[in-house]
């Protein structure tokens, strides 16, 4: 069998090692980092998806780097690792992260700092000179300020909303979300906005969690000033589109916030109200049998609470 080492522990080199394993190869991970998805994930996660990974039988080696590949004829024989230990392999895939490439402004007067700086309709501090994209730092809405948040989602609008703006249109871009998702071994793992505040060093916050490590689940919820601001999902996704769409409208749901990972009546009856404001474009009173969200429980046997309304899934 085929030995391969895989440079990097991101959602890339976690794809590529899954992979290589899937067709056979016995596969090692050296990341630089303590721990995996260091980007992604919180250390608790992170945790528990190196756990499923070793379960899978994926080595990982942290806190380690390459210091040299060998080879013989231009065929890869192995390679060495700082501390001087040597794995043989006959695959070596670098995955170690990527960065906007701004090559194409560092002589100019376009500023760039994590990427190149935009406003809310995409226009550079040069006239008639436009970004987006991959390379462009955008208004991110969880943190209210700018963030590079490279993804094919986020690329798309923005690649939209500037076209409308360039045209002459000037449509204002509602701001970009970080997201982040892969699966490992039928655990699907998802990261929303700001899911590792201490990191940020972001105060102020309140954090909801729910984790069986046994059955690889764990998901965590961030807010801030009464708002949705970010949110882990690994194994159980719950109501992982509900909870990107509340971080996307920033809407106040302190009065459901400790509904919202146990699934409760009144996560339900927030989101079918959400909704129906956004079919009918005004606000939905609250039924007036129920002064507040708060007391808005009904008996699971009542006869509005069918199997079927029950099962719905309000994305």
């Amino acid at each position: 069998d085929s030995k391969a080492v895989v440079i990097g522990a991101g959602q890339i080199g976690l794809r590529a090692a899954y992979g290589l394993q899937k067709r056979g190869a016995e596969v090692t991970i050296v990341e630089l980092l303590p721990r995996v998805l260091s980007r992604v994930l919180d250390v608790p996660g992170s945790h528990l998806v190196q756990s499923i990974l070793g379960k899978g039988g994926i080595r990982v080696l942290t806190g380690r780097s390459v210091a040299e590949i060998t080879g013989n004829n231009g065929e890869v024989r192995g390679l060495v690792l700082d501390n001087g230990e040597t794995l043989e392999c006959q695959i070596v895939i670098i995955a170690t992260g990527v960065v906007p490439n701004v090559d194409l402004v560092k002589s100019t007067i376009i500023k760039v700092n994590r990427g190149i700086l935009v406003n809310r309709f995409f226009q550079t501090n040069v006239s008639n000179i436009f970004a987006a994209g991959d390379v462009a730092e955008t208004f991110d809405i969880p943190r209210a300020g700018g963030m590079v948040n490279a993804n094919w989602p986020n690329a798309h609008e923005q690649g939209r909303y500037a076209g409308l703006c360039m045209a002459g249109k000037m449509v204002e871009y509602p701001g970009s979300l970080g997201m982040n998702s892969v699966s490992l071994y039928n655990v699907p793992i998802i990261s929303l906005g700001i899911f590792d505040p201490e990191s940020e060093g972001i105060e102020g916050v309140d954090v909801k969690i729910r984790a069986n490590p046994e059955q690889n689940i764990y998901q965590k919820l961030v807010f801030r000033d009464n708002r949705l601001k970010g949110a882990i999902f690994i194994g159980d996704l719950g109501y992982c589109g509900a909870v990107k769409d509340l971080i996307q409208d920033q809407s106040l749901v302190g009065i459901i916030k400790d509904s919202i990972l146990e699934e409760k009546y009144q996560l339900y009856a927030f989101l079918r109200k959400k909704r129906q404001e956004k079919v009918e474009g005004k606000d939905v009173e609250w039924p007036e049998t129920y002064s507040s969200p708060q007391r808005y429980q009904k008996s699971f046997n009542e006869e509005s609470w069918t199997e079927r309304e029950r099962d719905e899934r309000i994305w």
